[in-house]
């Protein structure tokens, strides 16, 4: 995904949006369905490596571009809707993959999920979706009526070449890249729950965390979508609160199960800000004439800053504890604060021109 993603952000800018689309999920689901018959680690490997092309496109680039130029009011609520269906997914599909390979084996596990794959996405890339809204003759959802709908694909915004090299951009790629790198948190709660001396009394614990955080994750991108399109500023605010509340009380009261779920619930919505409040503020700040090739390369520093996190922090947590953890986790929330500030400020320096 980090060596596609700045290519795939000028693959969508300049072409059909259906056809890259389509590859991606040919890629994705054709991958998943022939480890089914592989039999050597390393075609896992190289097949991850083509699952990672496709999702740089499906999981980074799809929604926020598109629900960008289809959408000029209430983007938040709809980018943090769309997004939410990737935790909402996890919860139906979960169960159904352990299911599948608990009675008939991981080999048609895989088979399955291919199949299930392409027979869910390609007839919506293929049928259901349009580069713009004048492509089938309308406005974007929210447009006023008093541009000419031939002019609905001209966009306003910072030139890619100039957003390169502004504050703006650097101090937005960091927020984004402490952001993804503060989110690998997330996976390392349930084996904090399960060292806490509730574990002991409560053997699901781990599970239910897990769940608790997976449900704040999902409707904190709903609620902070709906929050940053009132105010980015209070967005970004609500969701570091949030982050910070849900540290603070794992690390400091983790003496009950109600809890130690509410932290994990508590810290969904800060979770949430990588695939929100990120395209989000890159809107805002950049515009949509190249928002696309902008965010692709934002959205590199998440994925290479969300990789060094789950090195970083399982690391940490081997060498000194969880305790560190959450004190780690408060201390990158300060840099991300400052960060966040910093790139909304910037903004006012850049000039805004049409394509």
């Amino acid at each position: 995904m980090v060596v596609a993603l700045p290519f795939a952000g000028s693959i969508i800018a300049r072409n059909d949006i259906r056809a890259v689309l389509s590859i991606a999920v040919l890629l994705v689901s054709g991958s998943i369905f022939s480890m089914g018959f592989f039999n050597a680690v390393w075609q896992f490997y190289i097949a991850g490596a083509v699952i990672g092309l496709g999702e740089s496109v499906l999981l980074y680039l799809a929604v926020p571009t598109l629900i960008n130029r289809w959408f000029k009011k209430k983007v938040g609520l709809f980018i943090g809707m769309c997004m939410a269906f990737t935790g909402i997914g996890g919860v139906i599909f979960n169960p159904l993959g352990d299911y599948l390979i608990q009675e008939y084996g991981w080999q048609v596990g895989y088979r399955a999920f291919g199949i299930i794959a392409v027979v869910m996405a390609l007839p919506f890339t293929l049928f259901a979706i349009r580069n713009y809204p004048a492509d089938k003759g309308l406005r974007p959802y929210g447009d006023d009526g008093m541009t000419d709908i031939n002019m609905a694909s001209q966009l306003s915004g910072v030139p890619a070449t100039t957003a390169f090299r502004s504050l703006a951009f650097y101090a937005l790629a960091g927020f984004a890249g402490l952001v993804g790198f503060n989110t690998m948190i997330y996976q390392f709660m349930p084996a904090f729950a399960s060292s806490l001396p509730l574990a002991a009394a409560v053997t699901t614990i781990a599970g239910t965390m897990a769940a608790a955080a997976m449900a704040g994750q999902a409707l904190g991108k709903i609620l902070l979508g709906v929050v940053a399109d009132k105010s980015l500023v209070l967005g970004m605010w609500a969701a570091i609160a949030c982050g910070t509340s849900g540290l603070l009380l794992l690390w400091i009261l983790p003496t009950s199960v109600a809890l130690v779920l509410i932290g994990g619930f508590l810290f969904g919505p800060f979770y949430a800000c990588a695939v929100v409040l990120v395209p989000l503020m890159a809107r805002n700040i950049f515009g949509l004439r190249d928002y696309s090739q902008i965010y692709a390369r934002i959205s590199m520093c998440s994925a290479i800053m969300g990789a060094l996190g789950s090195a970083a922090y399982g690391y940490l947590i081997d060498w000194a504890g969880f305790q560190v953890l959450f004190i780690a986790g408060l201390a990158v929330l300060g840099l991300i604060a400052i960060l966040g500030c910093c790139a909304l400020s910037a903004r006012q320096q850049l000039e805004h021109t049409d394509t």
